[in-house]
């Protein structure tokens, strides 16, 4: 799949975010359904892909951590000082 040209870069190069997180596919959880139409291998590029675009623009990403969601939420909570 080729990618859409457009806003995308000039955007990306002007909108500042103080916090990117990233939740990367997570094997065993991940099933495909209709909204997640990737495969696993799919997924895993796709993720790969988006984050060195992130990266390309300046964006320090920080991974989720691959736990429960009540410790993912407080991860969250924690890296905004909430």
């Amino acid at each position: 799949m080729k990618p859409r040209q457009g806003g995308a870069p000039r955007y990306c190069s002007t909108a500042v975010f103080p916090i990117s997180r990233v939740s990367s596919p997570w094997k065993a959880i991940y099933a495909a359904d209709q909204e997640r139409i990737q495969d696993w291998d799919e997924a895993v590029v796709s993720d790969a892909a988006v984050s060195a675009v992130w990266r390309r623009y300046g964006y320090d990403l920080t991974d989720l951590p691959l736990a429960p969601v009540e410790e993912r939420l407080a991860f969250v909570l924690g890296a905004l000082a909430v």
